[in-house]
């Protein structure tokens, strides 16, 4: 058992067992998935306040375009 809350939950670690045949995701690869950036495109990204704030806008507020 971990004693750093934060590194838990960081790293998605839940007490318990899993069901079998579904693959265990994180919190790190639903970022990228979100985002389309890599890992350290991410985390690089986060580091700039202004620049993590556009990225997350942009991903919670689509823009519906007329085609």
């Amino acid at each position: 058992m971990n004693v750093s809350l934060e590194k838990d939950i960081i790293e998605g670690m839940m007490p318990g067992s899993r069901a079998s045949g579904r693959p265990k995701m994180n919190w790190m690869n639903n970022v990228t998935s979100w985002t389309g950036l890599t890992t350290e495109g991410a985390i690089r990204a986060a580091d700039n306040r202004e620049v993590w704030r556009k990225i997350v806008y942009d991903g919670t507020n689509p823009r519906i375009e007329d085609d």
